[in-house]
């Protein structure tokens, strides 16, 4: 989970008649919301500051201190709806599954009982699972694309991945059918920010933040291409905004897929019936946050997709 998603808390001691140990401490303070078990490894995670500097869960207290703690939000109440999902991987600590194209992540305007933070809820009361081992996604894939999503069955798992993805380290490796011919491959770099006059569209913006994606050529078609990228930066929309910037918008792209010169073409009227977002997360690559093994999950291409692909073969 990345530091700007984390809550701060700042708590100052008024007295320490009950206890004198910074964890004990804190979890009167927060113990309804957090567990002393995961108190304690987030001090040692530096993650509650005592007078702004890394403690221990044994040190002491003195009235006038200042405790400083930075916990993930208060989880969101879904209420547990029966999806279907595909389960590409789990064991005690993580679960991944294949989330189809058009399924949102969470509840929200016009979704709600078919998202998969609900369907995770919902599993979870199924098989009976102990209600602080709420599984919580560590990143987020758009509402039309499909493939691989990764999920902490712990708060401690979360956090641990969390972290991979903040500092980087997780390899991503994306499908995606693009307008155009490009070369075998190539490197797309520019700075993202919010378009003035659409706040869903990101745009090339030299004050905007720093991005970075690498792609190479799957397989080539008349007028398309088909790319395998890799996102090195996490930024929203990158994949779809970098690959429109350089002319070569993905196939059923709803927001960057509209520009006109490809609306000359008789290709375009061929696949405007196939209204998935041409692009799928295929490949995940990162370190269990608890065995230190490094796993690989893929997700196969999906039905809808393999038939647009069929179409321009």
């Amino acid at each position: 989970m990345k530091s700007s998603e984390l809550e701060e808390i700042l708590l100052s001691v008024q007295h320490t008649r009950q206890t004198k140990r910074l964890d004990k401490y804190v979890a009167l303070r927060v113990g309804k919301r957090i567990s002393r078990q995961k108190i304690q490894q987030s001090i040692r995670e530096g993650r509650i500051l005592l007078n702004d500097k890394r403690a221990e869960p044994s040190s002491r207290i003195k009235k006038g201190d200042r405790i400083r703690l930075y916990l993930p939000p208060r989880p969101q109440k879904y209420i547990p709806h029966y999806t279907e999902l595909e389960i590409l991987y789990e064991d005690e600590h993580i679960l991944a599954v294949h989330k189809p194209s058009g399924m949102s992540m969470h509840p929200g305007p016009g979704h709600k009982g078919d998202t998969l933070a609900e369907a995770l809820v919902y599993r979870q009361r199924k098989l009976n699972q102990r209600s602080d081992d709420n599984p919580g996604t560590v990143h987020r894939l758009d509402l039309d694309t499909s493939g691989v999503v990764l999920t902490g069955k712990t708060l401690a798992a979360q956090q641990r991945l969390g972290k991979q993805f903040e500092q980087g380290s997780v390899q991503k490796t994306y499908l995606a059918l693009v307008w155009g011919k490009l070369p075998a491959s190539g490197k797309i770099q520019f700075p993202l920010g919010k378009c003035p006059g659409d706040r869903f569209i990101w745009i090339h913006d030299p004050q905007g933040k720093p991005a970075l994606t690498y792609y190479e050529a799957a397989e080539k078609f008349q007028e398309f291409t088909l790319l395998r990228v890799f996102p090195i930066t996490g930024r929203t929309h990158q994949i779809r905004a970098h690959l429109c910037g350089i002319g070569h918008p993905i196939v059923g792209d709803p927001l960057y897929g509209k520009a006109n010169f490809y609306l000359r073409s008789g290709e375009y009227l061929r696949l405007s019936p196939a209204t998935r977002l041409c692009l799928h997360a295929s490949e995940l690559a990162f370190i269990h946050p608890f065995t230190h093994q490094k796993l690989i999950l893929k997700a196969p291409l999906p039905k809808d997709f393999c038939q647009v692909l069929e179409q321009i073969r």
